[in-house]
């Protein structure tokens, strides 16, 4: 034990530069280490680690690993592991500061009143500073969010929209979410195929982007818009991706709000594997209102 200590019931060994640590029931090893601190029922370890934690039930395992600068961290229960890990851990038990977990190189390293957060990797969530609930695992995952709420990477490189982005989650290498509320698995440039063995169950899907195997489209979709008045007209309608055979499509023309009483049907022709032609009938004479057609081409 260090002379000046008031510790009781600790374990304290090594060098330290100013004042020793006065923590209760407390493993502190390390040049440093424990330095200022009074939390109880901690373990530190490493040069500096834990200098100035006030905090209950921390482990501080590396080189100024939660060290607490320029703070104190009063925050209870964390958990930093590696050089740097969970350096400027601050706040207080109300203020949060609290449940993180630190591991890898200057993982976590900005964090002060956050909660609840869990970065894993070298330098995994390395910006974060009031951010609560987020999930990073993997090297320079999560790198760029400070303040943002319950958001989730898995993989290297992965990130965020934004600083204060919430509820995101990225999955695979370098995959990066662009709004909040979104789930992207893999890069955005759309340079990973996703495959899915087992069934899918959707509550609410969107198919405008087409569905297709072996990058050959099974199924596309679309709109178009008649003209103001007239009679009877033909929508040409043109796939974005051609099918590798003729497809099979179905079509319904969505009445002018305006024209409530309007009466329509849907004749389709020619259709080939790249395109076709709706033409809208007029069944009432008194032609057609800006109908909007809604279709969708279906290869079996």
């Amino acid at each position: 034990m260090t002379s000046g200590s008031s510790a009781t019931d600790s374990v304290i060994i090594g060098k330290a530069t100013t004042t020793s640590s006065s923590s209760t029931n407390s493993v502190v090893i390390g040049q440093g280490a424990g330095e200022n601190s009074t939390g109880a029922a901690s373990t530190i370890m490493g040069y500096y680690a834990g200098q100035n934690c006030t905090g209950f039930g921390n482990v501080l395992l590396g080189y100024t690993c939660g060290v607490g600068s320029p703070t104190n961290c009063a925050g209870t229960d964390n958990v930093g592991i590696g050089h740097s890990a969970l350096e400027d851990l601050a706040g207080t038990v109300s203020s949060n500061g609290s449940e993180n977990i630190g591991i890898g190189g200057f993982s976590g390293r900005n964090i002060t009143t956050g909660a609840r957060n869990v970065t894993v990797g070298s330098r995994a969530g390395s910006s974060v500073t009031t951010g609560v609930d987020n999930t990073f695992i993997g090297g320079y995952s999560g790198k760029t969010l400070t303040d943002g709420v319950s958001c989730t990477c898995v993989g290297h490189d992965t990130g965020v929209s934004g600083a204060s982005a919430s509820f995101q989650t990225a999955i695979g290498g370098e995959a990066v979410c662009t709004a909040d509320n979104q789930v992207m698995l893999g890069r955005a440039s759309g340079a990973d195929t996703v495959v899915i063995p087992g069934n899918v169950t959707a509550v609410d899907l969107d198919l405008s982007g087409g569905i297709y195997k072996n990058s050959k489209p099974l199924i596309q979709s679309g709109t178009a818009i008649t003209p103001a008045s007239g009679s009877d007209f033909n929508a040409p309608i043109t796939f974005a991706t051609q099918f590798s055979s003729t497809p099979i499509i179905t079509a319904n023309a969505f009445k002018n709000s305006a024209h409530s009483a309007d009466q329509y049907y849907c004749n389709i022709r020619g259709v080939t594997n790249s395109g076709a032609s709706i033409r809208v009938v007029d069944r009432d004479g008194d032609g057609v209102h800006a109908a909007t057609i809604h279709w969708v081409a279906t290869q079996l």
